[in-house]
């Protein structure tokens, strides 16, 4: 819809708009700043490589972040994640080097897909009782997490690579991992 648009600066997506299909609908938009939505889901790829973003103030009914959805948004250093959050996609958030958050995943979460804050600036992790897959290099490269990391109990799979290079301390992987 709004793909390749080099001169948009902000989005505002107000309550009881809907979309059919969200995808990319504001990736490669050069100049976008600050995004305001408030939708159910963040579709695949929908601010994928917009360089300039670094707000995204979000409703707190989306419950799943689509592959790639901010993937490669180098500036991006805010986004508050939903309570209700159950998924976030391959790439989600991939390269978003500034993000520097805490990430406190929500209980009902229960997938993390393959390099989903791969080589983010994430400051610490919370994983939720309720996840069961941490997918390939999920939280590889994020440096900044340096703290002890417990895997829930119900934790069924982590991919390989899926905390590579990070500054995680110890961790304690219950017996659910097969």
């Amino acid at each position: 819809a709004f793909e390749n648009c080099d001169s948009l600066k902000e989005i505002v997506i107000r309550d009881g708009v809907s979309f059919d299909n969200s995808e990319e609908m504001f990736a490669y938009c050069d100049s976008l700043e600050k995004a305001t939505v408030s939708c159910e889901i963040i579709g695949i790829g929908m601010f994928r490589e917009c360089p300039s973003l670094e707000t995204v103030i979000l409703s707190d009914d989306y419950t799943k972040i689509e592959a790639e959805a901010f993937r490669l948004c180098k500036k991006l250093n805010y986004i508050k994640l939903s309570d209700k959050l159950t998924y976030i996609g391959d790439g989600a958030f991939s390269e978003c080097e500034s993000l520097n958050i805490p990430v406190m995943l929500p209980e009902g979460c229960t997938e993390i897909g393959s390099e989903a804050f791969y080589m983010t600036g994430i400051s610490c992790l919370s994983l939720p009782s309720t996840l069961k897959n941490i997918g390939y290099n999920a939280f590889a490269g994020c440096r900044n997490v340096k703290q002890d990391l417990v895997i829930p109990e119900g934790v069924t799979y982590i991919a390989d690579r899926a905390f590579d290079e990070t500054g995680i301390t110890s961790v304690i992987v219950p017996h659910s991992v097969t």
